[in-house]
């Protein structure tokens, strides 16, 4: 597995990595790695407010909203995201 390296994660919690930064840990973080989320709670181990998230959370459901309205398959436009996303 080609993880992200130590630089590229403490600038992605730190909130200083690149756009291309940011996708390639999302990406790699969205795989499970037990490793980088380790390296990433070791980086930041403190607890991140909740409110932290709401823009990101509120641009993904406008995006969401915007997909499934424009009829993009794989969103669903009740579920506020990508059916994948969404199964149980």
């Amino acid at each position: 597995m080609d993880h992200p390296p130590i630089d590229v994660l403490s600038r992605f919690v730190w909130r200083t990595a690149s756009r291309e930064e940011n996708r390639r840990v999302v990406r790699h973080l969205l795989t499970l790695c037990p490793e980088c989320a380790a390296a990433v709670r070791s980086i930041r181990p403190e607890p991140v407010d909740p409110a932290e998230y709401d823009a990101a959370l509120d641009r993904f459901e406008e995006m969401a909203r915007t997909l499934a309205g424009a009829g993009r398959a794989g969103w669903s436009a009740t579920g506020g995201g990508p059916r994948w996303w969404m199964a149980g």
